[in-house]
């Protein structure tokens, strides 16, 4: 008998212990700011409890800030339906110049992840909201706020 709780109790520990890996791993995998303001804490608990990233005109994390691009909708569209088409996302939902819903698909776990991206025409720019969830779970490690931030900065880079 207490040979068998032993076993259990290894187990347990094992299975803890994996899982702690896996965490340290998604951490270090996403590079994101986890210094940065709000703080370390702060960001971590988030990404822990959290399933949800979105740019915002006024943003807990300064990273997630509303890009201004200095280009009209019409020309960030394309590229931006370029990119999410090379990127393997399917597009859901498609409005010209304005609006495109896409689902990704995570490469291990095979989770389905929403990206909603929204052009605000301003002037001679476009503002760029966009966000990205997790359909289950409700942690992501913050694997959205990584497909946000790369998707803004691969978009700047081919504008």
């Amino acid at each position: 008998m207490r040979k068998r709780k032993l076993n259990i109790l290894y187990t347990i520990l094992g299975l803890g212990f994996f899982y702690l890996i896996l965490i340290t791993i998604a951490f270090i995998r996403n590079n994101l700011p986890l210094n940065s303001p709000p703080g370390f804490g702060k960001r971590v608990l988030s990404y822990y409890t959290t399933n949800v990233a979105e740019t915002s005109d006024n943003p807990l994390y300064p990273e997630m800030k509303t890009p201004v691009l200095n280009h009209q909708s019409e020309k960030v569209y394309p590229v931006l339906k370029s990119m999410i088409n090379e990127y393997g996302w399917k597009i859901e939902k498609d409005v010209e110049n304005k609006e495109l819903e896409a689902v990704a698909t995570t490469k291990v776990f095979k989770f389905k992840d929403d990206i909603k991206v929204r052009l605000e025409p301003d002037g001679n720019k476009t503002k760029l909201y966009i966000r990205s969830s997790s359909r289950v779970g409700k942690g992501d490690m913050g694997t959205n706020e990584r497909r946000v931030l790369n998707l803004i900065d691969e978009l700047e880079k081919k504008l």
